[in-house]
């Protein structure tokens, strides 16, 4: 079977299909193909340590900003938690089955829980797939957070930011053609110009 190739950085994957990973947690939204194919393609196990390390380099680049979207901020750190959860749960179950057991260990090196490999390897990975559980009270606390923000008329949502770069700098984002790195620009240069205009407004 001919492999699919997927996008493995901010440089290529578009923001639309960066979205659907962050919100569905379907790393099947990783393949280069139409949106509507994607969810048709069983992902592989190798996508998710990519997913995160795009996921990082997002991360770094909103960190870096003085102002951000909450709403954006609080559902990109959802999906950081579900895709932790689903890397996590999947080296330890595979572990705990004695599958290929060195590569998921290594893969299991680059998360939050780490395993001894001189004890009980099997008994470890139990103990963290129980304690890898209180992602998931995380990414509930984050979704009512997300829900208040909303209920008060917030304008942080993507559709919204959109709109909001659209109207303030005359810029049509096609979500489908645009990489996540490039709409974190536009993003960026939003924030900037609509702090400037609130600076001309208080002279």
């Amino acid at each position: 079977m001919k492999k699919i190739a997927y996008h493995k950085s901010i440089d290529t994957i578009p923001i639309a299909n960066y979205r659907k990973v962050a919100e569905t947690n379907n790393l099947s939204y990783m393949y280069g193909v139409d949106i509507l194919e994607c969810e048709n393609i069983q992902p592989i196990p190798e996508m998710l340590p990519v997913w995160k390390k795009i996921q990082q380099d997002y991360n770094e680049i909103m960190s870096r900003r003085k102002t951000a979207s909450s709403i954006l901020d609080m559902e990109n750190d959802m999906g950081w938690y579900l895709a932790q959860k689903e890397l996590i749960d999947l080296c330890c179950n595979q572990i705990i089955l004695n599958n290929d057991t060195e590569y998921y260990l290594d893969l299991l090196d680059d998360t939050d829980f780490l395993i001894n490999r001189d004890g009980d390897v099997k008994e470890q990975a139990n103990i963290i797939l129980s304690r890898v559980e209180n992602y998931i009270s995380k990414v509930n606390d984050i979704q009512s957070n997300i829900s208040k923000l909303s209920n008060t008329g917030g304008s942080g949502t993507f559709e919204g930011m959109i709109a909001a770069i659209h109207e303030v700098m005359g810029i049509n984002i096609n979500p489908f053609k645009i990489t996540a790195k490039q709409f974190l620009t536009y993003e960026d240069n939003f924030i900037k110009k609509v702090e400037k205009l609130n600076k001309d407004k208080k002279k």
